[in-house]
């Protein structure tokens, strides 16, 4: 059903599944990432938080959790599943680039940037971590150093256009 993008059938099934096991983890899982799909991100936060008060470190679960606080533009929670993330598994990367983007919607792009450098030293041609590093620092005002990082981003993938623009703009 996911390949044939049938969300809405996908949370039926899912809802038959619950009405009968409500604590059928595949049915919240799934749930949720049906509501992600269908923009139904509140719903989605629902079936993560139901998952996570039985098992709090369900990796899959915080994610799709932190997918739904961005688009609910809820930062300072996203921070939260992010510490609990990062506690599980110091080196993922998603989780450190999902804490920088974080803190950089609140404003806190220095601290923002030093998630990115941990994300860029375990795995130094990351996109995300580069482009948005090199994007905080051009916020910061620190334009020639946001420069160097807007070139690797093109070196990596030179059909990154948005380095390009962001870097002329700096």
């Amino acid at each position: 059903m996911y390949e044939a993008r049938k969300y809405e059938d996908i949370v039926k099934y899912c809802k038959t599944l619950l009405e009968k096991n409500p604590e059928d983890l595949t049915g919240l899982q799934n749930s949720a990432t049906a509501f992600l799909h269908l923009q139904k991100y509140d719903e989605a936060l629902d079936a993560c938080n139901t998952v996570l008060e039985k098992h709090s470190s369900d990796t899959y679960a915080l994610k799709n959790k932190v997918y739904a606080l961005e688009n609910l533009g809820r930062h300072d929670e996203i921070l939260e599943c992010c510490h609990k993330l990062l506690s599980i598994d110091s080196k993922d990367t998603w989780s450190l680039n999902s804490m920088a983007l974080a803190l950089n919607e609140a404003g806190r792009h220095e601290e923002a940037i030093s998630y990115y450098d941990k994300a860029i030293e375990i795995e130094p041609d990351n996109i995300t971590g580069l482009m948005n590093k090199a994007l905080s620092l051009s916020h910061l005002g620190n334009h020639d150093e946001s420069i160097i990082y807007y070139d690797k981003v093109q070196k990596i993938d030179p059909k990154i256009k948005g380095a390009a623009e962001s870097k002329s703009e700096s």
